[in-house]
């Protein structure tokens, strides 16, 4: 493309309207505008001001670049997912995507102004993190505010922007003044007393990143309470067990058990997972009730009907620590413990017992 053209081209995108563009296309406007030899929209509002000629005021220029409204939509559809899924994260996100581009504006402020004085604060965790996928949130949030502690130096930092790179300097203050509360007046300090303007901008950003930092807090003592609970449920869970196996008589585990019936561990572990033996998990171990053995021609044999009362628990989700409740209980109906009526031969007895038992039958 010609250098006329590309020009045409470019200043064509300039004039349209912010909708959908970012701050770093429109850097990247300027330098090729710069490239293709026409001055960037910035220069003539800084010769207005060098050189006292036909344009705005400095006050009133500086204002228009300031003004309400006039922002790209940094982030307005960037986290509306994580709004509806975690509100908490979704805010860290927004604050973290105006930290991260005013960083990169005053980076190169700094990088162009030849700044060589300024160093950066020593990083440190904010949050720490517990344990599982939470490691990675608290990473990712450790980064947000370390990359916020770095970026306040930048703003309260003793320098004086040479006039080309004012723009950024502008820039960075007006994405950072949008998500404070007090966006208007920030705007009006700056073109009275700019200093101080980033003095009470980084003021409010902390009052924002404390805000941010109670809520992760909230978010991380939620997660303890839950986890608390969750270990108590488990707790509980685990004495409920123990007691059943205690009622039902002695545990085996699967290698003690394949033995006892002279079969392989895996004939075996198939027989409990087809439901026509009953074998429970405890924790990460298969135990076997010896319950559920009897003594058929001089050998071990799980007692027949078994597999019929399994498949009613199974069907039906109960599971198999519900079956072995039901097995060693006794029965009002049947007025002893399902398992002795398996053992008696009575199969039917107990699979109508066990249909009963989990409410199989009523309408």
């Amino acid at each position: 493309m010609a250098s006329n053209e590309l020009t045409s081209a470019l200043m064509a995108a300039a004039d349209l309207s912010g909708a959908g563009r970012s701050i770093l296309d429109q850097s990247l406007r300027e330098v090729l505008l710069r490239a293709a030899g026409r001055p960037e929209p910035h220069q003539y509002l800084s010769g207005s001001w060098l050189l006292g000629g036909n344009y705005q005021p400095m006050e009133a220029a500086v204002a228009s670049l300031l003004e309400h409204g006039r922002a790209e939509p940094y982030d307005i559809d960037l986290v509306h997912v994580l709004e509806r899924e975690r509100s908490d994260v979704a805010s860290v996100a927004r604050f973290g995507h105006r930290v991260e581009c005013a960083s990169l504006h005053m980076y190169v402020a700094f990088d162009k102004a030849h700044v060589v004085d300024f160093e950066l604060p020593v990083a440190r965790n904010v949050v720490k993190p517990t344990h599982g996928i939470s490691v990675w949130y608290y990473s990712l949030v450790n980064t947000t505010f370390n990359r916020y502690r770095e970026l306040k130096c930048a703003l309260l930092h003793k320098w004086s922007p040479p006039v080309e790179v004012e723009p950024l300097t502008y820039y960075a203050f007006r994405m950072l003044s949008e998500i404070t509360p007090v966006e208007s007046q920030l705007r009006d300090l700056f073109v009275k007393d700019r200093p101080r303007a980033f003095h009470e901008l980084t003021r409010h950003l902390d009052l924002v990143a404390d805000q941010l930092k109670a809520a992760i807090e909230l978010t991380g003592e939620l997660e303890t309470i839950a986890s608390d609970d969750a270990s108590e449920e488990e707790a509980r869970l685990k004495a409920v067990q123990t007691e059943l196996l205690g009622k039902a008589g002695k545990s085996l585990s699967l290698t003690e058990a394949a033995k006892q019936l002279g079969v392989s561990r895996q004939a075996l572990h198939k027989r409990i997972g087809l439901g026509t033996a009953l074998g429970l998990m405890r924790g990460s171990e298969l135990v076997v009730p010896e319950a559920q053995f009897v003594i058929k021609n001089r050998k071990v044999k799980i007692v027949d009907g078994l597999g019929a009362v399994m498949r009613e628990f199974d069907a039906s989700g109960a599971g198999r620590w519900s079956a072995l409740q039901f097995l060693i209980e006794v029965d009002p109906t049947l007025q002893r413990t399902p398992l002795e009526t398996l053992k008696a031969g009575e199969q039917d007895a107990a699979v109508r017992a066990a249909r009963a038992y989990l409410s199989l039958d009523e309408a």
